[in-house]
């Protein structure tokens, strides 16, 4: 599951990138990057409504119990922020330099 979490937060990132991979390779990584966190971010939400308040736990130990006050674990937000991480990279790697001269 959070392999697919990743893999669509991951995908709207890339397509929200591509509308800016002619502009300044920090916008065009940071948005992105943005969209693909709230995104993931946003499947845990949904997740979180249909099993009435309660995640998947797939393993035990302090990486994987609910934060106190939080429903989500370190691995979701580390699933989150990886999302973004990727997203950014992926987009910063194809974005095109912008050109500071005209001819």
């Amino acid at each position: 599951m959070s392999i697919f979490f990743v893999v669509f937060g991951v995908t709207s990132g890339v397509y929200v990138g591509s509308f800016f991979i002619d502009k300044k390779k920090t916008l065009s990584a940071l948005l992105p990057s943005i969209v693909a966190s709230a995104v993931t971010l946003v499947m845990y939400i949904g997740e979180m409504i249909l099993l009435s308040g309660h995640l998947y736990r797939f393993g035990s130990g302090f990486l994987f119990d609910g934060l106190a006050g939080l429903v989500l674990a370190p691995i979701d937000i580390l699933v989150i922020i990886a999302s973004g991480c990727i997203s950014a990279a992926l987009c910063h790697a194809f974005s095109k330099p912008v050109n500071s001269s005209e001819d």
